[in-house]
């Protein structure tokens, strides 16, 4: 279970709609979103989204920044917010 592992999951799941729309509906449980995605044949777990999750906060990328300087909204420049909900409990 590696960081590598989540990347590819946050890199493939645009065009994964269904499993996207599990992992991201209102109320799902950090738990529920690793199910999915172990069951769309991800090999995550807890421990390696938390360390993960941990080790990227404070990051911005370098279109984030670049939006941001050009005035644009934060928001719009964030990547599909799927592990980013769960950060505050950890």
């Amino acid at each position: 279970m590696s960081h590598a592992e989540i990347d590819r999951l946050l890199a493939e799941l645009e065009g994964q709609l269904a499993l996207r729309a599990a992992m991201t509906r209102p109320g799902v449980t950090l738990d529920e979103a690793i199910m999915h995605a172990n069951a769309a044949g991800y090999g995550i777990d807890r421990r390696s989204v938390q360390s993960w999750i941990l080790s990227r906060q404070g990051e911005m990328s370098e279109d984030q920044l670049d939006g941001l300087a050009g005035g644009a909204s934060a928001a719009s420049t964030m990547p599909i917010p799927v592990f980013s909900d769960y950060a505050h409990g950890l």
